[in-house]
């Protein structure tokens, strides 16, 4: 399923209504594009809108899952409630796209425990613009769990990650099982 809802003024009550797609026993595959307009006060789903888009790993055999959140206002607390993703038995394709939120380094330390999901095999994480620094980087860059995780993307454009951060990332390749890793940095 592919939802297409860019431009639209999807709130938390609609990310609500949204997530009811867990109910779906055949959803295998989902993409929602949720992006906002670029107007300064559109409805914006925040943190108790990821909440409930996270509870999409409830979803039985959903194995592919796509979710743009840019611009939502997203803090560490709607991190922390997508890094739940962690736990979807099925799910082994995930993409979030939460570039232009305010998810800063504890977010970014939540988000870097799906890379040890013993399901997923390839995540891609867009955070550009999230005022995430060395630490977040360097949580992004560590792995502590299974080697399931074969492709991992990474875009960090625009985070104040520091030189630290940066030789971490890059030490990424070298020190995982990964067989693709994608990097997107530029501080």
């Amino acid at each position: 399923l592919n939802l297409n809802l860019c431009g639209n003024e999807v709130s938390c009550v609609g990310a609500q209504a949204l997530a009811t797609l867990k109910e779906s026993p055949s959803l295998t595959s989902l993409t929602l594009d949720l992006q906002p307009p670029r107007i300064v006060h559109s409805k914006q789903i925040r943190d108790q809108g990821a909440a409930a888009l996270a509870t999409l790993k409830e979803a039985p055999s959903l194995t592919s899952l796509h979710l743009n959140l840019c611009r939502h206002d997203l803090t560490c607390v709607g991190a922390q409630a997508l890094a739940a993703l962690y736990s979807a038995p099925s799910l082994t394709d995930l993409t979030l796209g939460l570039g232009n939120n305010l998810i800063r380094d504890a977010g970014a330390q939540a988000l870097a425990s799906l890379k040890d999901s013993a399901a997923l095999s390839a995540l891609r994480l867009d955070l550009h613009s999230n005022c995430i620094g060395c630490q977040g980087a360097q949580a992004l860059a560590a792995s502590k769990g299974p080697p399931v995780l074969r492709s991992f993307t990474l875009h960090m454009r625009w985070n104040p990650i520091g030189h630290g951060g940066a030789q971490a990332l890059a030490a990424l390749r070298a020190s995982s099982p990964l067989t693709a890793v994608a990097l997107d940095v530029d501080w």
